[in-house]
């Protein structure tokens, strides 16, 4: 399970571990045992969010490894959009984590749900939740600070107005949702990309289709390892959720590559997201 071992280099200059842990849609001992039992796999990487509900699960799982082997991430979520939302969010983040730094904080969503006022309204308080994390960077608190859900208009825009960028852009990125504009844009920028829902949540378009039964029995691995080395290749680095051992231990054997032509067979099939869409947040 080399994988595990591996990394990618972030603008701020600290290392984030290719592979991670996502906990979304799982809490109390199911959150805490898939955690730990990642963490006894030798994962370093644990994402959590502070709309999963779960970041005191995620807190218990760390104490017994020693914290700065980890790479632990969480988000602002939606509705703690502007700056003192964001800032109150982040000091209850690191009381639930039970932690007094973190390794990234991520704005969950470009738009808020409280927002009650016009455009521009909605992008000056997304951009005063980015001050907040900036703030909490400068301190020493965060390590490094990113974005999540975040499309090319929605980039643009925070640029011109960051005094950091961001160093992770976390999003919804398999083969049915490509999202070429956005990958190039954030290689461009040396943003890195994490990919969410790798695994496509075994939609049948994917799972069902020629080009990846072809490859499994091509390579002689599984359909998940097929799709997670297709990511890794495209330079992301990964994000997913298992509640089984077994399946974090299969999940992390990618000792392999696939072949340029087989790339391609998985990038060309027909389009679509899985996930809430950004696109509905046009500002």
């Amino acid at each position: 399970m080399r994988v595990l071992q591996e990394y990618q280099r972030l603008n701020t200059g600290f290392r984030v571990p290719k592979l991670a842990l996502g906990t979304f849609g799982t809490k109390g001992e199911a959150c805490y045992n898939a955690t730990k039992a990642a963490l006894e796999l030798g994962y370093r990487h644990i994402v959590t969010g502070a709309l999963y509900q779960n970041e005191a699960d995620v807190g218990k799982a760390l104490q017994d490894f020693q914290r700065e082997s980890i790479f632990l991430m969480t988000k602002v979520g939606p509705k703690d959009h502007g700056y003192e939302k964001a800032k109150k969010s982040v000091e209850n983040s690191l009381k639930k984590l039970n932690t007094d730094y973190l390794d990234c904080v991520l704005v969950h969503w470009p738009g808020s749900f409280t927002h009650k006022g016009g455009d521009e309204a909605q992008v000056e308080l997304r951009h005063q939740t980015w001050k907040a994390l900036e703030d909490f960077q400068r301190e020493g608190t965060i390590k490094s600070i990113g974005t999540s859900n975040f499309l090319v208009h929605h980039l643009e825009k925070l640029l011109d107005a960051a005094s950091a960028p961001p160093s992770i852009n976390q999003v919804e990125h398999h083969p049915l949702c490509r999202i070429d504009d956005v990958v190039s844009f954030c290689r461009d920028r040396g943003i890195v990309l994490q990919s969410y829902s790798p695994l496509a949540k075994c939609d049948p378009v994917l799972w069902d289709s020629e080009p990846l039964n072809e490859l499994v029995n091509k390579y002689s691995k599984t359909k998940s390892q097929i799709l997670l080395r297709w990511s890794l290749q495209k330079n992301t680095i990964l994000v997913f959720k298992s509640l089984k051992a077994e399946h974090l231990k299969e999940n992390a054997q990618l000792d392999f590559e696939l072949s340029e032509e087989d790339m391609k067979k998985l990038d060309n099939l027909p389009q679509k997201r899985l996930n809430w869409d950004p696109n509905q947040i046009t500002v």
